[in-house]
């Protein structure tokens, strides 16, 4: 199989999130699913209207189950467990890092079994990162994230999308271990770089891609900062999530970093800071 089938496959497992979209409230809300804390993310910032990024960890075996099959490939996820977000964290009565902090102390609070997890700030966001994770004896050890890798990026003129690409490509290097960009076509069309607008599902390539092409870099900061400057100059503020499936046989990770627009009480915030003033010439 073909790493790009490899990974297209895999992220069709990766970001089936049931809708996490309830009722803005800061009532109690529970949720059920393999990854309950990446959910409540999601409605912190449906209720903030502002970025909280999520990173999952390397999940040890003790952490997984199967939930064969697909293609042929046997799919390993996180075992379903439940997490309660606590009520009142809302705009009105909470700022939104205490609220984030407070959500992520409830999860570990509730799952002592599952990694911990805890809060960094940057200027761009909220992170919720590892920190502890299971080794494969059970063990709690501190985390090794992939965004936590500091990255130098040369100054060119890239595609957003390709400046993204070559921020995974400098944290592989580090980390010995693949972080792909999934879903370049969405990053690219959000992003509306030099205020052209991606017609749907168009792969940016050949006399199209000059349009697209600005100059960026970055010099010694962690992947995480690098991907906050990336995104100053985003049409649409966007948010990101980090995570790994494993997939076999044989049992292989894939790790991806999916950027997505924030979305508010169910709706798509799309091109929230600048809209498109013309759709990129067709070859």
């Amino acid at each position: 199989m073909r790493k790009g089938e490899f990974l297209s496959i895999a992220g069709a497992f990766f970001w089936l999130a049931p809708a996490a979209w309830a009722q803005d409230t800061g009532a109690p809300v529970t949720f059920t699913w393999f990854i309950p804390l990446s959910q409540a993310v999601d409605l912190l910032q449906s209720r903030y209207a502002k970025p909280v990024t999520d990173e999952w960890p390397i999940w040890s075996r003790g952490d997984l189950t199967s939930v064969c099959c697909y293609k042929g490939l046997e799919v390993f996820r996180v075992k379903e467990h439940s997490f309660t977000l606590p009520e009142g964290l809302s705009p009105e009565k909470v700022p939104l890092a205490d609220a984030v902090r407070q959500m992520v102390e409830a999860y570990n609070r509730q799952n002592p079994d599952m990694p911990r997890f805890g809060v960094l700030e940057s200027k761009y966001a909220v992170h919720v990162v590892p920190v502890e994770v299971h080794d494969e004896q059970g063990r709690l050890v501190p985390a090794r994230n992939f965004l936590d890798v500091r990255v130098s990026i040369p100054v060119e003129r890239r595609t957003a999308a390709e400046h993204l690409d070559a921020v995974c490509r400098a944290v592989t290097a580090a980390m010995g271990r693949t972080l792909a960009v999934r879903d370049e076509w969405s990053f690219n069309s959000y992003f509306a770089a030099n205020g052209y607008a991606v017609p749907e599902y168009t792969v940016v390539t050949g006399a199209q891609r000059q349009y697209m092409l600005f100059e960026w870099g970055v010099d010694t900061v962690s992947a995480r900062d690098a991907i906050g400057e990336l995104l100053k100059g985003s049409a649409t503020t966007m948010t990101w999530k980090v995570g790994c499936l494993m997939l076999g046989p044989p049992a292989e990770w894939v790790c991806h970093v999916a950027m997505y627009p924030l979305t508010v009480g169910g709706a798509i915030r799309s091109f929230d800071r600048r809209r498109p003033f013309q759709v990129l010439p067709q070859q």
